[in-house]
């Protein structure tokens, strides 16, 4: 791609910071990965790019986050102020319900948990699900006390079990309950040491879930390990952790220059520190299907391990 090539008459360009990566996501033969203020794809093979920002029919700037269902073919790409794309082959379906409902404060979509055609969107004011298939909102949990607002950073489900992150502490519920909007049939894990603190992050590896806990005390994360019985301390970065995540038999955990890499008997594998050519700013990493390592670099773009290769 030519920085310099010529545009038509009449035509935009547009001028974002493409290294400033946030988070990647996989789709097979390419790779999407979010920036402060845009998308773009890489594909595998051909390391052919492609740009999508408002000029190219995104519905806003200042992106949240990108995750794909490999389910239902959907790209589902999250704003800062509440807004929703949905990427597919038929092109980008908006969504601006939840950026126009009269919610006070922050409207922020943190997070996503697909289940079958359900996305579970973890908000700044609780957890909303959006039918896929559809196109349509389902519901809209508030799930704080007395029913009130509460920013959930994160889901994830073991079994039957929702867990959701949140400013303060964990939440728990069935999935299945048909009264799920009903705060009372929440229930708050009080025996996890901090148990009122922030959770950030939380995501089910094997038969484990592992959360991430915020210290603002000493501004240093802390990784908790349930396994089935009771939460134990896992580890840590020595600083704040940026995500937390388990795909293909990997946990995989970036904060404070550091990526951390576990296998599936939950024994660190591999610990990235440095490229090689200079200091890492990792904010999110995944491992594909074929074992290649994606970390969204904040200062560097996208690096592809274990080659370390810079785009």
């Amino acid at each position: 791609m030519s920085l310099f090539s010529q545009i038509g008459i009449g035509q935009w360009r547009d001028h974002l910071p493409y290294l400033h990566t946030t988070r990647v996501t996989d789709l097979g033969n390419k790779v999407y990965c979010t920036t402060d203020f845009s998308l773009f794809s890489f594909h595998k093979s051909d390391y052919l790019e492609e740009k999508f920002s408002k000029v190219q029919g995104l519905s806003d700037t200042k992106l949240s986050f990108a995750e794909y269902s490999a389910a239902n073919h959907i790209l589902l790409v999250a704003f800062k102020n509440g807004k929703l794309d949905l990427v597919q082959n038929e092109g980008i379906f908006n969504l601006s319900d939840i950026f126009r409902a009269p919610i006070a404060g922050g409207k922020t979509i943190n997070n996503v948990l697909f289940v079958g055609e359900l996305a579970y969107l973890s908000c700044d004011f609780g957890i909303v699900v959006l039918n896929l298939k559809k196109k349509e909102f389902k519901d809209t949990y508030f799930i704080g006390e007395n029913g009130d607002r509460l920013p959930v950073y994160d889901l994830t489900l073991s079994g039957t079990k929702l867990f959701a992150a949140t400013e303060f502490g964990i939440l728990t519920a069935d999935i299945n309950d048909p009264l799920l909007v009903d705060y009372t049939h929440w229930t708050k894990i009080t025996t996890i040491p901090g148990m009122d603190n922030k959770f950030t992050a939380i995501t089910t590896f094997g038969n484990d879930i592992f959360t991430n806990q915020t210290n603002t005390l000493n501004s240093i994360d802390s990784v908790f390990r349930y396994d089935g019985v009771s939460w134990a301390f896992f580890t840590h970065t020595n600083g704040i952790n940026s995500s937390l995540s388990a795909r293909n038999g990997k946990l995989i955990l970036t904060g404070n220059n550091i990526v951390k890499v576990y296998d599936q008997a939950e024994n660190l594998e591999t610990m990235i520190d440095t490229y090689g050519w200079g200091p890492i700013d990792p904010r999110h990493a995944i491992i594909d299907m074929d074992g290649t390592l994606w970390i969204a670099d904040h200062s560097h773009g996208l690096i592809k391990s274990p080659d370390n290769i810079f785009f």
